[in-house]
């Protein structure tokens, strides 16, 4: 509790909030005239209990603010640090969400996921529906859904060769679980030959000249 000397020698035992109150003269430092008339007033008791709160009042605003961070910059860069990693976390799971559901439409048309998917992700987006997210084709891409952007490429002659060849050979064979239909590959598409050497050597898959 501070009770606030007319004069002093020294402002040591002052707290530094309550400097600014005081001015130096030769002696020393006295109390401001104004205030020093106002503390000799009846009122002396009520000022000094208003000038006590107040002072209680900053110094818990200062303790608060120094729990949470030392300086602004420093909070500042606190809460910029924490938003950048919301962001790459953000970031890296739609990357993420965007792979496993290109790999699988790709995959369920029979493409080669290798060629297909650097191309495929690049006209995706993750967005919210209903507080879940889901992968949908960019606006501009123009596609409706994912399985009709997959479609797209595969009539695509940049990328048809990328897909597998869907189309009956006609040969009468019947080769175990393909319901009596043969299915070729082109034997330009040294990749799709690769990928199908198994179907190839069991009769599943032809290859067409």
């Amino acid at each position: 509790m501070f009770d606030f000397p007319l004069a002093l020698d020294e402002l040591t035992d002052v707290p530094d909030v309550f400097h600014s109150l005081y001015e130096a003269v030769d002696d020393g430092y006295q109390l401001l005239d104004s205030l020093a008339q106002k503390l000799t007033a009846k009122t002396e008791q009520k000022i000094i209990e208003t000038l006590r709160a107040e002072n209680e009042n900053l110094q818990a605003g200062l303790e608060t603010f120094r729990a949470i961070a030392k300086t602004p910059d420093a909070l500042s860069g606190t809460l910029s640090g924490l938003e950048q990693k919301i962001a790459d976390l953000s970031k890296a799971n739609n990357s993420h969400l965007i792979e496993a559901a290109a790999t699988k439409a790709i995959t369920a048309a029979r493409g080669s996921v290798s060629l297909l998917l650097p191309h495929l992700k690049d006209v995706l987006e993750v967005t919210d529906d209903n507080g879940q997210p889901v992968v949908r084709p960019l606006v501009s891409a123009d596609a409706g859904t994912l399985e009709n952007l997959v479609e797209g490429f595969r009539n695509d002659p940049d990328f048809s060769r990328a897909f597998d060849d869907l189309t009956p050979s006609g040969s009468g064979m019947s080769p175990a679980g393909n319901g009596g239909q043969s299915f070729q590959v082109s034997a330009t598409d040294q990749s799709a030959i690769n990928s199908k050497i198994e179907e190839i050597a069991a009769g599943k898959i032809t290859i067409s000249l």
